[in-house]
């Protein structure tokens, strides 16, 4: 994924925690990863492979698929 993509799907993850009401400590917590690491990939600086988006997926009780349409 270039940086530009990187950039919408973390602006994307961010709008779906936000809208759960859920810190990047709480999805953390819920998808087994760091808080550095949500707020690394929220902000572009990291390009996640897919078993990441997939826990970030499953932690928003949401499919991978859905989590990436538009990508």
């Amino acid at each position: 994924m270039a940086s530009h993509e990187c950039k919408a799907l973390g602006k994307a993850i961010r709008r779906l925690r936000i809208a759960r009401g859920w810190s990047q400590q709480m999805l953390a917590d819920h998808s087994g990863l760091t808080r550095e690491s949500i707020s690394a990939i929220e902000n572009g600086r990291f390009d996640p492979v897919f078993t990441t988006l997939l826990r970030i997926a499953t932690a928003l009780d949401m499919k991978a698929y859905e989590l990436l349409k538009g990508f």
